[in-house]
């Protein structure tokens, strides 16, 4: 038997905006010869995920980065890597259409200054009703914690959130915890109405 979905939840980097960090590797590249699987590799390092569990300051994360290639302009790559979380409009129609009907879930693992950012470009935490920050709770993904504490915050058990991420590692431990997942790829927004409508949520 099918529970009622009451909450939707949705990463932001690779859903409501584009795949930031992926984006900015190839612009940096192409057209600043920056070395990408360094950078990637600074990008998704373990102090990278301190940042988003908010342990370590914008700072803090940026001088050290400066260390680890001192030709790098740490400012270009903040200013790029930022800039390349464009809106996905299929999201944000989906978004609307969705919204007063069901709880929507901002779930990310994410970085403060990057959301402040997003949210002075878009102003999209309004679109929200609940908002799951990695670093407000010390964790990020694919924490089974992060995923519990979101669930918390939607308000009602996990059969009865659906959750759309880009990554499947990120998003495996939430089907512990009896929530329907739906991975996203940019300009499938089809499939993933018809994942929506197969879990009951009336579009």
């Amino acid at each position: 038997l099918l529970m009622t979905i009451k909450a939707i939840a949705f990463d932001l980097g690779g859903v409501l905006f584009a795949d930031g960090k992926t984006q900015a590797l190839k612009k940096l590249q192409t057209e600043h010869g920056y070395d990408s699987a360094k950078l990637r590799s600074v990008l998704t390092s373990p102090l990278s995920h301190d940042l988003r569990r908010g342990k370590v300051s914008d700072d803090e994360f940026w001088a050290w980065a400066q260390q680890q290639e001192p030709s790098w302009d740490v400012q270009l790559i903040k200013n790029v890597w930022y800039d390349s979380y464009v809106l996905d409009d299929d999201i944000k129609d989906l978004m609307d259409r969705l919204r007063g009907r069901y709880a929507l879930v901002a779930f990310t693992g994410n970085v403060v200054s990057r959301v402040d950012f997003l949210n002075k470009r878009y102003g999209f935490r309004d679109w929200f009703d609940v908002e799951v920050y990695s670093f407000d709770c010390g964790e990020t993904k694919p924490s089974k914690r992060f995923v519990e504490i979101m669930i918390q915050k939607a308000g009602c058990s996990g059969n009865e959130v659906f959750y759309v991420d880009d990554q499947e590692k990120d998003a495996y431990p939430a089907r512990e915890f009896g929530v329907t997942v739906a991975i996203y790829k940019k300009g499938e927004v089809g499939h993933l109405m018809d994942a929506m409508r197969a879990a009951g949520i009336d579009i």
